[in-house]
């Protein structure tokens, strides 16, 4: 879990921030891990993403009733006056304290940065103090393991979990839940497709421990038995005929695709590379690539070759993949 700082001194930015990854060449670490076998994904799963702190849903006020401004949908409420918040009781808490110093200090997270704005809450109905903002408390969705291992742990997505502003949510905790697919709604102009889904159960099935830029990963609670591949190292992967493993229906099904571009970077990158969905069966039915594929394996001369990521609205039978080497 992640631990919160509480009492630090907030500052508001007013330049953007820009975080450089620094990647080492290839090591024979890497060459180990692309030898690893996993056991092959393809099924959908339901996640449930709890962030560090409520998240903003809505934004009611303006700078005439008091509310802060550049307070946006998607930011995480993670202080109130210095002191920690972790769900909304927390905020009820703060507002209703005896002692609450006016105008409160804010520090919200929006995508990984730390940012600070003040506000005036006024009284909503009933009485109670409100900042002029509804809240959840995490975000929920459909997505597709693309491997597990024996151990039980388990990847999936690959790409981050996105707040409204596109950044990356710090994710505190989380669960996944068995899912079964019971339609489909398909793309139509430039809005993209997207498989329906109903949770399998009321009970979770695994964990989430970390929402990074290749998606989540965390471990099932009971390990899964499948095919194991391979893993292919990314500077294997070629331009050619290629499969994915996908649910659109009642069962996973291997589809042909074709790998149309692949990047020699040796940076990690969720865009490694271009594919196009070629099998007429998986066209008829889904018309490309719909969301909550992303995570569906791709798997090439028989070895794990990376997962689907997105979907190009303008052409849904095209998107990116990710080496399945950078989710190692």
């Amino acid at each position: 879990m992640i631990m919160k700082l509480s009492g630090t001194k907030c500052i508001t930015l007013t330049v953007a921030v820009i975080f450089v990854l620094l990647v080492s060449p290839i090591s024979p670490v890497h060459a180990e891990a692309a030898s690893e076998k996993v056991r092959i994904g393809g099924y959908p799963i339901n996640i449930e993403l709890y962030a560090e702190g409520p998240v903003v849903s809505s934004v009611s006020g303006d700078a005439d009733s008091g509310m802060c401004t550049n307070v946006r949908k998607g930011d995480i409420i993670t202080e109130i006056n210095g002191i920690s918040v972790s769900d909304m009781s927390d905020i009820d808490a703060i507002l209703e304290s005896d002692d609450l110093a006016i105008p409160v200090v804010l520090a919200v997270l929006r995508g990984g940065t730390r940012i600070c704005c003040s506000a005036v809450p006024r009284r909503a109905h009933g009485g109670k103090l409100s900042l002029g903002m509804t809240f959840k408390e995490g975000v929920s969705g459909l997505g597709t393991v693309t491997f597990s291992r024996s151990d039980g742990s388990y990847r999936a997505l690959g790409h981050a979990i996105t707040d409204a502003s596109g950044g990356r949510i710090e994710a505190s905790y989380g669960y996944v839940y068995d899912t079964d697919i019971i339609g489909v709604k398909l793309p139509s102009g430039e809005s993209a497709g997207r498989l329906i889904g109903r949770r399998n159960g009321n009970e979770p099935v695994g964990n989430i421990l970390e929402n990074d830029m290749f998606g989540i990963e965390g471990m099932f609670f009971d390990a899964r038995e499948d095919k194991e591949f391979e893993v292919l190292s990314h500077d294997k992967v070629h331009t050619g005929k290629a499969a994915i493993y996908t649910t659109v229906g009642a069962r996973r099904v291997k589809y042909d695709i074709e790998i149309v571009k692949t990047s020699r970077s040796s940076e990690p990158g969720e865009k490694s590379m271009v594919i196009r969905m070629t099998d007429p069966e998986l066209l008829s039915v889904t018309g490309g690539i719909l969301q909550g594929m992303s995570g569906s394996p791709i798997v090439q001369d028989g070895k794990l070759a990376g997962a689907v990521t997105h979907v190009f609205t303008g052409d849904p039978s095209r998107g990116y993949g990710v080496y399945a080497e950078w989710m190692l």
